[in-house]
């Protein structure tokens, strides 16, 4: 008869492996994309996670989670958490990076309206500087919608 799926089972597995000279290799997989039941599932509850795993060079296996989208819809990028091993594993931040971040970061002035970005959370935005033609760097954070401007007249020749 069939049971209910406990955490940690897979929902489905898309493995992806390939010929290593000598060998078939059907366990040591290359790239794997998971989707796996956070927790023991019944009628009222089948909350799951997403995880997309690669093998580094030197090594051959199992996956290390490279790419997580959690129960909760928070994602993590970086973990190098063993795929093997995820039972409790649910990323903590809307989005967390981790290890070294190679990209430049833009941001755009800001016309909408402030809200405040809630408890325990930050916003920054860019927004008009002081004098025309400049921006500023405004932080805002909590339940206030009253910024602490972090730079000002950006574009100033400053």
């Amino acid at each position: 008869s069939e049971i209910a799926l406990s955490a940690d089972d897979a929902i489905g597995v898309l493995k992806f492996q390939g010929y290593a000279g000598t060998v078939q290799l059907f366990d040591g997989q290359s790239v794997a994309i998971a989707a796996l039941a956070a927790e023991a599932f019944t009628n009222a509850n089948t909350p799951g996670f997403l995880m997309i795993g690669t093998i580094p060079s030197g090594s051959n296996g199992p996956p290390l989670a490279r790419f997580v989208i959690g129960k909760g819809g928070n994602v993590e990028i970086g973990t190098g958490t063993s795929m093997a091993s995820v039972a409790a594993f649910d990323p903590t931040g809307r989005l967390t990076i981790r290890g070294d971040v190679a990209i430049q970061l833009a941001l755009v002035k800001c016309t909408v309206a402030v809200s405040a970005p809630g408890a325990g959370l930050l916003q920054l935005r860019v927004e008009a500087g002081t004098n025309p033609g400049t921006t500023k760097l405004v932080a805002y954070s909590g339940t206030s919608t009253t910024g602490v401007t972090i730079a000002d007249n950006i574009g100033s020749g400053n």
